[in-house]
């Protein structure tokens, strides 16, 4: 019995093939539904190789990748450049020069280690300098967090063995087996000062009567983390995109609503050539798609400004009835009055459209996905008198 029924067991589990009976043959049977899809790898690799044009002699010990680039080390110490979408490498009119940030960064030594990834890359030279550079999609905000070649008191006798990258610090290893970092903290660190601060803030302490005078600048002790108009980052969906906040953020589980900025960076030349002079001083290209409501209306009006206006206003004229006359009897009945109601007019597309193409430049970010770089403070009062002084 206990045989017959493990046979029933199982039969309910894998079932029974019937095309093989004689070897009594067994197969898993698996539903359709849950047989998971197959998936397919992000990464593509091509079969062709193509050689490094016009210096095919060079060899390179190790390569890296940004969002907008590709870097390579060659085994002299020189580093290279290979824009994604460039056909050919970088090129410059200086010898020896194969990528831009070897001169704004002023890295004139041989290079010995390099690493990135994503939007940062730091390198080590000969002399234990390090220099650190962000990706050219970040813009201005990404410069504030570059830093040129330079030496550390720590690595003058603590040579550098390793280096490593992620998207906001740089960690290296010396030959003491010390670790050292620089950067921007991690989301749970800042999270920490903050929580310390906002707890030593509230605890009470005594003001001193001449700490505050007239004249003195005062802020509010009660204020957003971060305050509307505040600039930062996030890389959240894999592309790299810098926003302003467009509304206060008091806690952590806030969710940041911010306006998309589009940074002008080197691959949209001809687009920069036709903007000309829109471009501010920190290199961000006006947007095209503001609400209608905040554009400034100019001096010379469009005909088709003015004939989408006019129809409105012809709409609106057909739509309202006649007024009653003085004479009859009705004038003075509210019920009446109130009957001749202005029928709903029709919205067109050009209305129905308005709010997205306002909004289409918005996204909302986790503030936990953000790294702030500008950040705006909040209100500064000055002090004009002070009770009992």
């Amino acid at each position: 019995m206990l045989r017959e029924a493990l046979a029933v067991r199982d039969r309910q589990y894998y079932g029974h093939d019937a095309d093989k009976q004689d070897d009594y043959t067994w197969r898993r049977c698996y539903s359709k539904k849950k047989e998971p899809s197959p998936m397919l790898s992000p990464i593509w690799i091509s079969e062709e190789l193509q050689p490094w044009p016009e210096k095919s002699s060079v060899k390179f010990k190790t390569i890296g990748a940004l969002y907008s680039e590709f870097i390579a080390l060659s085994e002299s110490g020189d580093l290279y450049q290979w824009r994604w979408s460039d056909a050919e490498p970088y090129k410059s009119e200086t010898e020896n020069v194969y990528h831009p940030k070897t001169v704004s960064l002023n890295i004139v030594e041989r290079v010995e280690l390099i690493s990135a990834n994503f939007i940062r890359c730091s390198v080590v030279t000969e002399t234990n300098r390090v220099a650190t550079w962000m990706d050219e999609q970040l813009g201005y905000i990404g410069a504030k967090l570059e830093h040129s070649c330079c030496a550390f008191n720590e690595f003058i006798s603590d040579s550098i063995t390793k280096i490593y990258v992620c998207s906001l610090y740089t960690v290296v290893k010396t030959d003491s087996n010390n670790i050292y970092w620089w950067g921007v903290l991690p989301f749970d660190q800042r999270r920490f000062l903050w929580d310390k601060f906002r707890t030593k803030t509230k605890k009470p302490f005594k003001v001193v009567a001449t700490d505050i005078n007239v004249g003195a600048q005062v802020i509010m002790k009660k204020c957003p983390m971060y305050q509307s108009g505040s600039i930062g980052f996030t890389c959240s969906n894999g592309v790299p995109k810098v926003g302003q906040l467009l509304n206060s953020v008091w806690t952590f589980t806030d969710v940041c609503r911010m306006k998309i900025i589009n940074i002008n960076t080197n691959s949209g030349v001809d687009k920069s050539q036709a903007a000309g002079n829109n471009l501010n001083a920190h290199g961000i290209t006006p947007d095209k798609d503001l609400p209608k409501s905040t554009a400034m209306p100019s001096t010379g009006s469009s005909k088709n400004g003015q004939s989408f206006s006019n129809s409105k206003e012809s709409t609106d004229r057909i739509d309202m009835p006649p007024p009653p006359s003085p004479a009859s009897s009705t004038c003075s009945d509210t019920g009446s009055v109130t009957s001749h109601k202005r029928t709903k007019r029709a919205t067109t597309k050009e209305d129905s459209n308005a709010p997205q193409e306002g909004r289409k430049d918005e996204e909302l970010w986790e503030v936990k996905d953000v790294v702030f770089v500008e950040d705006k403070r909040g209100p500064v009062g000055k002090v004009l008198k002070v009770d009992g002084a």
